[in-house]
């Protein structure tokens, strides 16, 4: 009987320290474990490090003033060449499309002000150089005109959409994204304050697996103090939670607690020493380091596996608090809710994407600038060999084959010249025999040296063939005159 009586008291007594235990142990808690979350922060160490360097700029090819100002000048002018050739002889020419009721006046109407005024300037200076005649022939009518006008102005628009700068209009700036991903709308410096920091680390941070902490999410810098600070109601004490040595003690709650910006500021520090610093903000690095964070919070996490926490949260008993203790559930961690069994992400990481979206519409504009500057240069020396075409077009226009009543021609006149020089000197002009030249006695006076009729046949044949070859040069430009109006 007294040995079932000692059975009973100490299986009664094993029963009373399993149930009283824990509670006794939660009143001695320790401090989350060192290095719990080396890890993370050096992950959130990367965004920390790039979220203050300003990405380069990479210079845009640079067009010429030439490039930039004949195209839609020829533009403006193939629309009414009459108007804007009296715009250009104008002194000044502003004045003149202000006159109301004049030709200048009713026709930059029809066009932005500034278009109207620059191509006149433009044209102004133009006719005097070598390029004047080219303009100029453009008065005239040649099938080359259309194709010329339709190269202009689309030559005119893509020098106009190449000056245009859009960067992130969608997104907003890199600079401005990374600065509201860091310390949300306050300062990133040792005046930041927790955003809504309540009465202690676990309602700022995470309150049990149910409740998202008030400030979590609210910036980077918010949750990085819940991941890595020490603090005055917990018992972290110098704990190296983040792997390095323990900030000084924050206070989680609401107020202007200085030590919050201090915390801040030795974080910072401490991440120019764990993670690599940032040269250049690339955004396919940027975006690796976001998806690792969004799939460190995903991971289901603790002895409940939930998601939605970032940092680390110890076993030992359900999922508990991010009161930056290490047992029953509890971690240094940040907790944002989930919404089912998907878990709530920071506000800070769509931040983070925007900045991302926009370094790589930076690095892909770049790259549309430099293939659209080539492209505007080929464009340009389209227009150049057209302008060109058609002044040989408008030159083999005016040339005209001499008729067979006409003035004797450049050659036929130059073999009797060289005879006439001889004049009535038969001996001179015997001299000339090779040049055709025969004298006859019965000739004009002064002029009895002369070009034989078989010599003069055979200089009329040459010219002949020299207006043919001429003739077949013209047809040729016209030729391909009618192949680039038809495109």
């Amino acid at each position: 009987m007294g040995d079932n009586n000692a059975v009973f008291k100490s299986r009664l007594l094993t029963i009373l320290v399993t149930l009283f235990c824990p509670f006794t142990l939660k009143a001695d808690a320790a401090a989350a474990t060192a290095g719990s979350n080396g890890q993370i922060f050096a992950v959130m160490c990367k965004i920390v490090n790039a979220a203050t360097i300003k990405p380069q700029e990479t210079p845009n090819p640079t067009l010429s003033d030439h490039t930039k100002k004949a195209a839609p000048m020829i533009s403006v002018f193939l629309k009414n060449p009459e108007v804007l050739l009296e715009l250009a002889a104008a002194e000044n020419i502003p004045q003149e499309i202000a006159k109301p009721g004049s030709k200048g006046n009713k026709f930059c109407t029809t066009l932005p002000q500034h278009d109207c005024a620059d191509a006149a300037a433009y044209l102004k200076s133009t006719l005097t150089t070598a390029a004047g005649p080219f303009i100029k022939a453009l008065t005239e009518d040649s099938p080359l005109r259309q194709r010329i006008n339709e190269t202009a102005t689309e030559l005119a628009q893509m020098i106009s959409d190449y000056d245009k700068t859009n960067l992130c209009e969608q997104t907003g700036s890199y600079e401005d994204n990374m600065k509201a991903a860091l310390t949300g709308d306050k300062p990133n410096s040792n005046q930041f304050r927790m955003h809504k920091a309540q009465t202690n680390r676990q309602t700022t941070c995470g309150l049990n697996s149910a409740t998202a902490g008030t400030s979590a999410g609210k910036s980077i810098a918010d949750d990085l103090l819940c991941l890595c600070a020490a603090d005055t109601g917990s018992q972290t004490g110098d704990v190296k939670v983040c792997s390095w040595a323990s900030t000084q003690d924050v206070t989680f709650s609401a107020g202007d607690q200085a030590d919050q910006g201090a915390a801040w500021e030795a974080i910072k520090t401490e991440c120019k020493k764990t993670a690599a610093s940032v040269k250049q903000p690339n955004a396919a690095e940027l975006r690796a380091t976001i998806q690792t964070i969004r799939n460190h919070i995903a991971v289901p996490k603790g002895q409940s596996q939930k998601s939605g926490y970032l940092g680390t949260v110890s076993s030992g008993g359900a999922n508990g608090h991010c009161d930056a203790q290490s047992t029953a559930g509890a971690g240094a961690c940040v907790y944002y809710g989930t919404t089912g069994t998907t878990a709530n992400e920071p506000g800070w990481l769509q931040k983070l994407d925007a900045a991302a979206n926009c370094l790589e519409e930076a690095q892909t504009s770049a790259l549309d600038k430099k293939a659209t500057a080539k492209s505007i240069e080929l464009l340009n020396a389209t227009l150049t060999n057209l302008l060109h075409l058609n002044m040989q077009y408008k030159n083999a226009a005016t040339t005209t084959k001499p008729s067979q009543g006409a003035s004797t021609s450049t050659l036929t006149e130059a073999a009797h010249q060289k005879c006439r020089n001889a004049k009535d000197d038969q001996a001179e002009c015997e001299k000339l025999a090779k040049e055709g030249c025969v004298f006859n006695k019965d000739g004009e006076k002064g002029k009895k040296c002369e070009l034989s009729e078989e010599s003069k046949q055979a200089v009329e044949k040459k010219e002949e063939r020299k207006m043919g070859k001429l003739t077949a040069r013209n047809m040729t430009i016209r030729r391909i005159a009618k192949q680039k109006m038809r495109g």
